[in-house]
């Protein structure tokens, strides 16, 4: 693994690397869905990020929600909390799920359906 370095977009950090193969670490595509889950007013809200290295998590949290991210990398639950870090979040009150997404998506819903996890 070769160091990560930080790059500010709207006043959030993130942790990107250009050495570890494909991934940055940041899809520049999602710039505009990040700048408008960071708008929103989330206090009290859950959210579940699926998927890669926490950036939504992290605006997400910014935005006063509780997050839960699932990959199948430990590697990338670790960068999200990295990111989390890089932000001054405290990555303890978030979930980072280690398993495979579309099986944990089968799990939320039948808690939900069973009314645990509701507000």
């Amino acid at each position: 693994m070769t160091d990560r370095f930080p790059v500010l977009e709207n006043g959030v950090t993130y942790l990107i690397n250009f050495g570890e193969g494909l991934s940055t670490g940041l899809f520049l595509d999602q710039r505009e869905n990040r700048r408008r889950l960071l708008n929103m007013p989330l206090t009290g809200k859950s959210v579940l990020n699926c998927f890669y290295t926490c950036a939504f998590s992290v605006v997400a949290a910014k935005a006063g929600a509780v997050t839960t991210s699932v990959d199948l990398s430990r590697n990338y639950l670790a960068w999200g909390k990295a990111n989390f870090q890089a932000n001054n979040l405290d990555p303890g009150p978030h979930g980072f799920v280690f398993g495979d997404v579309f099986d944990w998506l089968k799990r939320f819903a039948n808690l939900a359906r069973n009314g645990i996890g509701a507000d």
